[in-house]
């Protein structure tokens, strides 16, 4: 493999880290908000979110600009060709990853437009938006290795685990807030509210992302991931190790330190702040390792 190779390579990655986790978080961030928060409290967490989510947008639309050059430098002959105009075109018009960064890019000028979006309505415009472009990355790379049938459900199951997977990690940063709202007394009932349906949410979150993840990796691998040294399957026993660990936390929250807020509020409260803080930087773990191996070749 040239340099050039490796350069394509690790642009390629890099847009789909910074594409993946801003989707995830605006996803899932704003699904919370728009359908499981009580209203008034909502408002105040969403305008808490104001600057993070002016990035994740910003980040989104510059990894979709930047990954157009760098699949046109993929499928032909380095970044020479991706600065030939001619040859982008014919990669929009002519092969599946250029249609399908044609409909990420759509979604992401739907999330930029959600933006703008009357008060009322955007924190749902920008959850659909957000979810458009996760549904975007199913569109190729492992997910369409099948034809026929059997294509139509990879890509189905593909797109119930990153849409779970967000709903799992992205609520993960107004979760934060609404603990934060627990020590407040006027905000105290509609966050123990939100947090209870977070909680069921949660649960059916958790199940679909672990169940999808085992059958994406029979569907694709055909077998267990136990070849670490592979540069497929070691990523991948990564992003499982992260998700564990995800897992642990989220069962910690929910059955050990939840049933002491009536005793403890305090203590509990401040546990629960750092655990789910914990689960970010693994849930980023294991979008960077997403990033990593679904550039591999599986065998």
């Amino acid at each position: 493999m040239t340099s050039a190779a490796v350069d394509v390579t690790g642009v390629s990655a890099l847009c789909r880290f910074a594409e993946d986790a801003a989707a995830l978080l605006l996803w899932g961030a704003w699904a919370t908000l728009a359908w499981l928060v009580p209203s008034r409290l909502a408002a105040a967490v969403g305008l808490s979110l104001r600057r993070a989510t002016t990035a994740a947008i910003a980040l989104a639309l510059l990894a979709v600009a930047a990954k157009l050059p760098a699949t046109a430098a993929t499928i032909g002959d380095g970044w020479r060709d991706a600065a030939d105009p001619g040859f982008v075109a014919s990669v929009l018009a002519d092969t599946g990853p250029g249609r399908a960064w044609a409909a990420q890019a759509a979604a992401a000028a739907l999330l930029l437009a959600a933006a703008f979006a009357p008060r009322r309505l955007r924190a749902g415009a920008t959850a659909l938006a957000a979810a458009l472009l996760l549904l975007g990355l199913t569109l190729t790379g492992h997910a369409a290795m099948h034809a026929g049938a059997l294509g139509l459900f990879h890509r189905a199951v593909a797109a119930v685990h990153v849409l779970a997977a967000g709903a799992w990690l992205g609520a993960l940063v107004p979760v934060l807030a609404i603990l934060r709202a627990l020590d407040r007394p006027n905000d105290r009932a509609e966050a123990v509210l939100a947090l209870r349906r977070f909680s069921r949410a949660g649960h059916v979150a958790v199940a679909l992302v672990v169940l999808s993840g085992v059958a994406q990796a029979a569907l694709v691998l055909g077998r267990w991931p136990l070849d670490l040294g592979s540069p497929y399957e070691g990523p991948l026993d990564l992003k499982t190790l992260a998700v564990a660990g995800m897992a642990a936390l989220a069962l910690l929250n929910r059955y050990a330190l939840v049933p002491r807020l009536g005793r403890d509020r305090a203590s509990a409260s401040a546990m629960l702040r750092r655990a789910t803080l914990a689960e970010i930087p693994l849930g980023l773990v294991a979008v960077a390792a997403v990033a990593v191996f679904g550039l591999q070749d599986p065998n």
